[in-house]
C-alpha cells in the first residue's frame, strides 16, 4: 500500500507541475491536454490498484476472523 501511495503522490506532483507549466505559458493547447490525460490515466490506474489491494486485504482479514471464531 505504501508503494501505491508513493506512486499516487508522484503522479499528483507531475500533474501540479504540468498545470504550473501551462499557467506560465511553457506548454499549451493539444500537447497540454494530451499530457494532462496521460497523467490522469496514471492516477486512475493507481487508484484502481489501491482498491484491489484494499479488497484483498479485507477478504484476507475476513477469512482469518471467520476461521478464528470457529
Amino acid at each position: 500500500m505504501i508503494e501505491t501511495n508513493s506512486k499516487l503522490v508522484k503522479h499528483i506532483n507531475e500533474f501540479e507541475m504540468l498545470v504550473l507549466d501551462n499557467f506560465h505559458g511553457k506548454i499549451k493547447g493539444k500537447k497540454y491536454r494530451d499530457e494532462q490525460w496521460e497523467i490522469i490515466e496514471k492516477i486512475i490506474k493507481v487508484g484502481n490498484q489501491a482498491e484491489i489491494e484494499a479488497t484483498k486485504l479485507f477478504l484476507k482479514n475476513f477469512e482469518t476472523e471467520k476461521t478464528s471464531s470457529k
